[in-house]
C-alpha cells in the first residue's frame, strides 16, 4: 500500500475552478477597462488607464498583506486545529485593512492632483488622470476590503462563494463602463466610477457569508489590535505584496523608459503587453492562490506527502497553461492588439514585435510566483522575500533600462525574460544554501521534508476495495511493533484505523464511485497520532454516541475507540473529514 494522490488531486480541483475565477475577475477588471476605453475614448485614454494603474497595484498591494498573510496563517491554524487562533488572525487582518484603506483615502484625496502630476510627468495626460484617480481614493475602502475578506471566506471551505464575490463585482463593473461610457458619455472618469459600483455590489454578496450556519470567520465584537499578530500576519503576506508593490514602481520606471524610447506608440504598446500579463495572471495567480490554503492546512497537519502532490499538479497546470497562452501571443499577436483598439499601422508593427518577444517571459513569471506563494506557504518567509524583491523589481528595471540603450524598444521586452530565468538561478542557489544549514532532512528546490526527524510515518491510501482495511489494520499493528510500541498499544492503533476506514467505507462514501481513504500513523517519543481524511458526507466521530447517534452510523467499534483513545479531534477542512486520534 501506498499513498494516492487522488483526495489532494480532488481538493486542488474544488479550489482551482473558483479561486481562477476570483482572479479571472480581479484582472479582468483592468482588461475590460482597457479594452472598452480604448476602443470608446482612443489610445490616449487607454494610456491614462494604464498611468493609473500603479495606484490599483498600491491597493492590492494592502489587501495581500493583510488579506493573503492573514488567510495563510489561519489555514495553518485549521490544520494545527486551533480555530480561535484563526479566528483571531482574521479580526486583526480586517481591522487593519479598514484602517489602512482610510489612510488611503484621506491621503489620496489630499495630495491626488500632485500623485497624478507625478505619475503623468510631462505627458499633457494629468488633467484626465486627476479625475480619474480621485474616483479610485474614494473607492479604496471597498477595493481594499472586498477582496481582502474574500481570501478567508475561501479558505473557510467556500471557494465557490469567494469566487462569485469577486465575479460579481466585475460582472457589475463591466455593465457601468457600458453605460457610464455610452449612455451618460462620462469620459474616462466613468470607467474608474464603474470599478467602484462593481465593489460596492461585491460587499452585498459578501455579508452573505456571515448567515450561513457554520462559519469559522465570525464578526464578533472586534478585539483591540495585537502588535505582535499584526507584525506576523505583515511577515507572511509581505512578498506578494511586496511582488504587487513592486510592480507599482516597476510599471511607473518602466513607463518612463517606454516614453524615452518608444514615445506615446510605445505606451499604448506597453499597455497592450501589461493586459497580456494581467490576462496570464489569472491562470498563474489563481493556481498560485490555490496552493495558500490547501498547502497551508496540510503545512498544519505535516503532511508533506499532500504538500508534494499539490505543489507538483500545480506546476503541472501553470506550465500547460502557459505554454498554450504564449503560443496564443505568437501567432495572434496584431489581433490581440487591435481587440485593445490599437490598430495605427507604425503602433501595430511596434506592437507586435513588442509582444513576441514579451510573451516568451511569461513561462518564468508562472514559475517564480508559484515558488514564492508557495515558499511563503511552508514559513520559508525569506526565500519568497527574495524572489518578490528579484523577480519584481531589483532585476528588470535596470535591464530595461541597459537594454534599451542596447537594444532599443526590444531591449526592454527582452528584459522581462532574461530577469525571470536569472531569479530562477538565484532560487537554486538558495535552495541548495538552505538544504545544507538545516537541522532536518530537506529534498531538492522545493525543500520538501522526507519525513519528522523524530518520528516513524506510515502514510497511506485506501481506495475503493474495503477489503484492504483489514489488510492495512495489520499493517499499521505490524508497523507499530517494529518501531517499539507494545502489542497492547498497537493492537489499539490498529483497531480505530480499521473502525474509522470501516465507517467512511460503509456510510460516508454512499453512492460515490470513487471511495478513498488517506491514512497517516505517526510514532513520535510520546504519543502516536493517528490522521484520517476523506470526501464524503460530514460526520464528526468526536460527537458520535452510539445511544443517541445517526442510525446510519451506529457503531459499537467507534464508541470503543472513543472509549481507548487520549483524544479524537475532528474538523471539516477542504472539503474533507478530517480525524486525528492520539494514543
Amino acid at each position: 500500500m501506498k499513498r494516492s494522490d487522488i483526495l489532494t488531486n480532488r481538493i486542488f480541483k474544488r479550489y482551482f475552478l473558483p479561486t481562477i475565477l476570483m482572479t479571472m475577475a480581479l484582472s479582468m477588471g483592468i482588461i475590460v477597462d482597457g479594452i472598452i476605453v480604448g476602443n470608446k475614448l482612443g489610445s490616449e485614454a487607454l494610456a491614462v488607464v494604464n498611468l493609473s494603474t500603479p495606484i490599483v497595484l498600491g491597493f492590492n498591494s494592502i489587501y495581500v498583506l493583510m488579506g493573503v498573510g492573514g488567510s495563510v496563517l489561519a489555514a495553518i491554524a485549521i490544520g494545527q486545529r486551533n480555530k480561535n487562533n484563526a479566528l483571531s488572525y482574521f479580526h486583526q487582518a480586517v481591522l487593519m485593512m479598514l484602517l489602512l484603506s482610510v489612510i488611503v483615502l484621506v491621503v489620496g484625496l489630499i495630495f491626488h492632483i500632485r500623485i497624478a502630476e507625478f505619475i503623468a510627468g510631462d505627458t499633457g495626460m494629468e488633467a484626465k488622470l486627476v479625475s480619474y484617480i480621485k474616483i479610485l481614493f474614494l473607492g479604496a475602502p471597498l477595493m481594499i476590503v472586498v477582496p481582502g475578506m474574500a481570501c478567508f471566506i475561501r479558505t473557510d471551505n467556500n471557494p465557490q462563494l469567494a469566487s462569485v464575490i469577486l465575479i460579481v463585482a466585475n460582472v457589475v463593473n463591466l455593465i457601468f463602463d457600458l453605460i457610464y461610457l455610452f449612455v451618460f458619455n462620462m469620459g474616462v472618469e466613468g470607467a474608474a466610477l464603474a470599478t467602484v459600483t462593481g465593489y460596492g455590489a461585491g460587499i452585498l454578496v459578501l455579508v452573505t457569508y456571515f448567515f450561513r450556519e457554520t462559519v469559522t470567520f465570525q464578526l464578533k465584537k472586534p478585539e483591540m489590535i495585537s502588535k505582535a499578530k499584526v507584525l506576523k500576519i505583515a511577515a507572511t503576506g509581505l512578498p506578494p505584496a511586496l511582488t504587487t508593490l513592486f510592480l507599482f514602481f516597476k510599471i511607473f520606471l518602466i513607463n518612463i523608459i517606454v516614453i524615452n524610447t518608444l514615445g506615446k506608440s510605445g505606451m499604448a504598446v506597453f499597455s497592450v503587453c501589461l493586459s497580456c500579463l494581467a490576462f496570464v495572471s489569472m491562470f498563474i495567480s489563481g493556481a498560485a492562490q490555490t496552493i495558500s490554503p490547501i498547502i497551508g492546512v496540510l503545512y498544519g497537519e505535516q503532511d508533506q506527502q499532500g504538500i508534494r502532490f499539490t505543489i507538483f499538479r500545480t506546476f503541472k497546470i501553470v506550465g500547460l497553461a502557459s505554454l498554450c497562452l504564449i503560443a496564443l501571443f505568437e501567432i495572434f499577436p496584431s489581433q490581440v492588439l487591435q481587440l485593445f483598439g490599437v490598430r495605427s499601422g507604425n503602433e501595430l508593427t511596434l506592437g507586435v514585435h513588442a509582444i513576441r518577444i514579451f510573451s516568451v517571459s511569461l513561462l518564468g513569471t508562472a514559475v517564480n510566483v508559484v515558488l514564492m506563494y508557495y515558499f511563503q506557504t511552508i514559513r520559508q518567509k525569506k526565500l519568497s522575500l527574495v524572489i518578490a524583491v528579484v523577480q519584481g523589481f531589483m532585476l528588470v528595471v535596470p535591464l530595461a533600462f541597459v537594454f534599451s540603450k542596447i537594444w532599443g524598444g526590444s531591449g526592454i521586452w527582452m528584459a522581462f525574460g532574461v530577469s525571470e530565468i536569472c531569479t530562477l538561478f538565484i532560487v537554486f542557489i538558495l535552495t541548495r544554501r538552505i538544504q545544507k544549514n538545516s537541522d532536518t532532512r530537506l529534498q531538492g528546490m522545493l525543500l520538501l521534508q522526507s519525513e519528522t526527524s523524530a518520528n516513524a510515518v506510515l502514510d497511506v491510501s485506501i481506495v475503493d476495495d474495503i477489503k484492504n482495511v483489514a489488510r492495512l489494520s495489520e499493517n499499521v499493528v505490524q508497523f507499530c511493533s517494529e518501531y517499539g510500541l507494545n502489542e497492547r498499544t498497537s493492537m489499539h492503533v490498529g483497531l480505530a484505523v480499521e473502525e474509522l476506514a470501516v465507517n467512511s467505507f460503509q456510510h460516508g462514501y454512499r453512492n460515490r464511485t470513487k471511495k478513498v481513504v488517506d491514512v497517516r500513523v505517526s510514532i513520535g517519543v510520546s504519543e502516536v497520532l493517528i490522521s484520517l481524511k476523506d470526501d464524503g458526507i460530514p460526520f464528526n466521530p468526536a460527537n458520535y454516541s452510539a445511544a443517541d447517534g445517526d442510525s446510519d452510523f451506529k457503531s459499537m467499534g467507534l464508541q470503543l475507540v472513543k472509549n481507548l483513545a487520549k483524544e479524537v479531534n475532528y474538523t471539516r477542512m477542504l472539503g474533507l473529514n478530517s480525524t486525528i486520534i492520539k494514543f
